[in-house]
Order: structure tokens, then sequence, then C-alpha cells
């Protein structure tokens, strides 16, 4: 057949349009698909109604710890251990009165570690009385929501003071053994965002300055394994982790990102919120064997996941503005911006 200059052009213009990627989703490294800005496209959001089982009063709940076989809550007037039975029904409470509680870290031992107004503590407890196992100098420089537990240690930051020292990563550890050890683990001139120990003794440390974001992985002697950087506004003031990914806060997204003892994959937006306040907090997330939860404004919103698969997402209006969501067994325990208490979710509901 002989080619003509007409057909020669039509074949051009068509090999041009089967070329051209018309479709704003392409795939990323973990098989997902994304849309250009890299978030993982979903199923339809289904919106549900779910009711709470229980309610409990509290002078204004910040965090959230399993202790025991409790829930250990810090408040205005210190700290509550909730009984609740399987049911959802708080069934006893038992109050301990302490200082300012910024924030909870249960240790394997069956301690308390507890982030003071400007020192770190671990507490053991008889009944309703704290025993004061360890305690920090004081230090005017403390992180007021960056606190840790991993094994028989917590870990906190202490800030440098005005550009003349470095963010310092320290870790305080007790043993029946050896007794109490607090060390240095980090330093950097960067500014620590948040930092999470992972169950196979890795750390992952959000850190950034200047409008550059960095995640670092750590093995368990503070030794750097691996690093990304962005300018992308991934602070992580919030990070859970659920089958080898990590689920964290930026600015205005809740972003999903692979990590194991090897490294550091490539993150990727796993939610798009409406306003950048809504995320850019702590208690946002929290994660299940079925899933994850995201609070977003006076909305809950729940992943159902299978291995890293998205299978369903349901959005619940709570109509209160959410302060703060917590995974506790198979229960969610919501908190409110108004600070009257906590609402109590059956999981198995949603």
């Amino acid at each position: 057949m002989r080619i003509t200059p007409a057909l020669l052009l039509s074949s051009l213009m068509f090999l041009n349009a089967c070329g051209s990627n018309s479709d704003p989703e392409t795939l990323v490294d973990d098989g997902t698909e994304s849309n250009n800005n890299g978030s993982q496209t979903s199923p339809e959001i289904v919106e549900v109604n779910v009711d709470f089982v229980d309610s409990f009063w509290l002078p204004g709940g910040r965090t959230y710890v399993s202790y025991q076989d409790s829930l250990a809550i810090s408040h205005n007037a210190g700290i509550s251990l909730l009984d609740i039975g399987s049911s959802g029904l708080v069934e006893t409470e038992v109050q301990i009165t302490a200082s300012l509680a910024n924030n909870l870290a249960a240790l394997t031992n069956d301690r308390l570690g507890i982030l003071g107004l400007n020192s770190v503590s671990i507490q053991s407890l008889e009944g309703s009385l704290l025993d004061t196992v360890y305690s920090t100098q004081p230090s005017p420089n403390l992180s007021a929501t960056i606190f840790a537990s991993y094994g028989n240690c917590v870990y906190w930051v202490d800030r440098g003071t005005s550009g003349e020292s470095p963010d310092t990563l320290k870790e305080l550890c007790i043993s029946e053994e050896s007794g109490s050890t607090e060390v240095e683990k980090y330093q950097t001139s960067n500014y620590i965002d948040n930092i999470f120990p992972l169950q196979s003794g890795e750390f992952v440390v959000f850190e950034g300055l200047s409008g550059n974001r960095y995640i670092k992985l750590f093995n368990s002697e503070f030794e750097l394994k691996d690093e990304y950087s962005s300018t992308e506004e991934i602070y992580g003031s919030d990070i859970e982790y659920r089958d080898g990914f990590i689920f964290f806060t930026g600015f205005s997204s809740v972003w999903k990102m692979s990590v194991d003892s090897n490294g550091l994959g490539e993150p990727v937006i796993f939610q798009e919120p409406a306003s950048p306040s809504v995320v850019n907090a702590i208690n946002r997330i929290s994660v299940h064997n079925e899933g994850v939860f995201i609070a977003n404004s006076n909305f809950l919103y729940f992943y159902r996941l299978s291995n890293d698969e998205i299978q369903n997402i349901y959005k619940i209006d709570v109509v209160d503005t959410v302060e703060g969501v917590f995974v506790y067994q198979d229960l969610l325990i919501v908190s409110h911006e108004d600070n009257v208490g906590i609402k109590i979710y059956k999981i198995s509901d949603f």
C-alpha cells in the first residue's frame, strides 16, 4: 500500500493520542492507584449512622493510653483509669491525683511514664496513688507533646534555646537489674516534629527546618538507616502504625508510608481534609486490625482495609467537632473540642 502524506499525518495523530495520558490516575509503587498529587484513589464514601454505646464526663481529655487492664486518660484534674467492659460501658473509674500531665506512655513493666510541664517521670501505681520511681531534672524547654515509649523506656524532646543548642531526643529506661538510666540518644539542628518507635526496635523521626522536611529511620542504636526529604508539609503531628505502614498527619492531609527494617517507602496522600486545622494536631488518627479511623472536623472516617487495600470508607457525622480518637481494644474512644468528656463506640457497629 502506498503511504500518502494525508495517511501519514493521520497515523501520527493517532499515535500521539494513544501516547498521551488523558487519565489523571497513575500507579504508585505499592500498586494502588493514585491521582496526580499522589493521593490514593478509594471507593465511594458511604455515610452511615452509628450510635455511641456510652459516654463519660471528664474535665477535658488530652491523651490516651492502654495501661494494664484500663484506659488511662490525662485531663485537667489529673489522670483517670477507666475499666470499660466489652459492651463499651464504663464500669469503674479510678481517679489519680497528679500534677499537669501533658502526655502519658505505658511501659512493659506496668509502670506509667508522664510528660509533665517541665520534667519527665516514671511512676508505679498502688491503688489510686502514684509513687515516683524516677524523675528528671526540671527543664524549661521540654516539648509539650512529644512523648513515646518502647519496652521499659520513655522518649521525649528537649528543645534548643534560640538556636544556641540543638533539639535533643532523650531516653529514660527503668529496669530491676540496672535501675534508671537517662541518656541523650540523638541531636539535630533541625526542629523535631515528632518521634515514633516501631515494635521492631527502629525509630522514625520527623524533623525539618526552613521549608525542608525529613523523615528519618534509625535503628535501635540510633544509627541512621534511611531518610526521606521533601518540601511537602509532612509534620507528623500524629503517627500510627499498621501492617507495615505508618499513617501520619501533614499540614492539610493524612499520609501513608511503608516502613520496615530495610528502609522507608514513598509517602502518598491517604486523605485530604477540608481544613489544615483538622489534622494538624495529635490524636487525629487511630488504627485497628480492621482499618484506620480519622477525625475530620465533626466527622469520623473509617477506612476498612484488607492488607493494604481500601475495601470500604464510612463517614459518620458526630455533630460536634472531634478533638481526638483512640482505639481501645475493640472500641473507639472519641473526645470533642468542647471538653465535656468522651463517647464510646463499638467498632463492630461501623
